[in-house]
């Protein structure tokens, strides 16, 4: 990520230098100090924990109907070599296409490299928006971080990653005049029933929260807007 910033923002590249600079003096003096005190700590990971055999046995199972339209949220699961069984694939583009399927996930790439498009452009023109820059990659460090984990399907990772974007969005879009009705009746009709939205969506997701039972096997933690325990109104 710092490499990209250096290549592509020049008014930030002295201090992506910089943090490129302590980052490998860091990982060099960890590297001294875990040699002197002979310690077992795993500096680097050889393999991928199993993530590479998931990516490729979850691909090749899917079958044409699936790879269009997917499988649907909160069924997946897989075992490699008798370890535990993995709840997703850790890997944010498969874990769509499987799903999701192949429409989901070419929609999905297509409005995340709009933003990349769009952005980058933003911060060549106006070099000096460091606040915009900060959100842009932040943003984008994590969508590349879920390529190889299974961040996004955490409640609050997912809230985050939508709420940056939609930050990101409103900046590099600021410009854009927005047609709005002069009519007030339509106002108060349009902030009554967005309230109303709202208010009910809060409600339902405290009301599935509150009901969730762990010892029933649902769990607040991962997929909880896609499968919280289902109730009646």
């Amino acid at each position: 990520m710092l490499c990209f910033i250096v290549l592509s923002n020049s008014s930030l590249k002295k201090q992506a230098i910089t943090s490129i600079y302590i980052s490998v003096f860091s990982y060099l003096l960890f590297l001294y100090l875990n040699h002197l005190t002979n310690s077992e700590i795993e500096v680097i990971k050889t393999t991928t924990s199993g993530r590479y055999e998931i990516w490729l046995l979850t691909v090749s199972e899917l079958n044409w109907g699936q790879l269009i339209l997917g499988n649907g949220p909160g069924i997946f699961e897989i075992s490699i070599n008798n370890s535990s069984p993995f709840g997703h694939p850790h890997n944010s583009l498969i874990e769509i296409l499987n799903e999701w399927g192949g429409l989901a996930l070419v929609a999905i790439i297509l409005l995340i490299s709009n933003t990349i498009k769009q952005s980058y452009k933003h911060l060549k023109k106006y070099k000096k928006d460091k606040l915009t820059a900060t959100v842009f990659y932040s943003w984008l460090g994590g969508i590349t971080y879920s390529f190889v984990s299974g961040v996004h399907v955490m409640p609050v990772s997912q809230t985050l990653i939508f709420v940056t974007w939609g930050i990101l969005l409103g900046r590099i879009n600021k410009k854009v005049p927005l047609t709005i009705s002069k009519n007030k009746s339509i106002k108060v009709i349009l902030c009554i029933l967005s309230f109303i939205l709202l208010t009910t969506y809060l409600y339902l997701c405290l009301k599935s929260y509150d009901i969730i039972d762990p010892e029933q096997g649902y769990i607040v933690g991962p997929r909880f807007w896609s499968v919280g325990k289902r109730f009646e109104l």
